[in-house]
């Protein structure tokens, strides 16, 4: 998730052309949109050993990632009509990307 979602942003600032960077930009947005379906099965398989101190990943923050999937998969088709610049820029894709932040950042400290 956190590749996808970096990727995305990386496509913004890339030398490619326009219609490159709006099919790569679109490509990584319908990628995205379908990893809430993995996202749930790893919360599944983890919420036995969730553990709500502030330095590991709880279950809040997994729930909260997950319905952000969802609303992401609700707009989709309204966020790939967009300006490719603008894509990235969606609120659903911002809020993931800062989610995925979040939990990444609990991970590798």
């Amino acid at each position: 998730m956190h590749i996808i979602s970096g990727l995305l942003a990386k496509a913004t600032e890339s030398d490619l052309p326009d219609a490159a960077t709006a099919d790569l930009k679109r490509n990584l947005l319908i990628f995205m949109a379908k990893q809430r379906k993995p996202l749930e099965k790893a919360y599944e398989i983890m919420s036995p050993y969730f553990d709500n101190s502030p330095k590991i990943i709880n279950k809040k923050e997994l729930e909260d990632l997950i319905d952000m999937y969802k609303e992401l998969e609700v707009n989709k088709d309204k966020i790939l009509k967009l300006d490719p610049i603008n894509i990235y820029k969606a609120k659903e894709v911002k809020a993931i990307e800062k989610q995925i932040d979040v939990l990444r950042n609990r991970i590798i400290l």
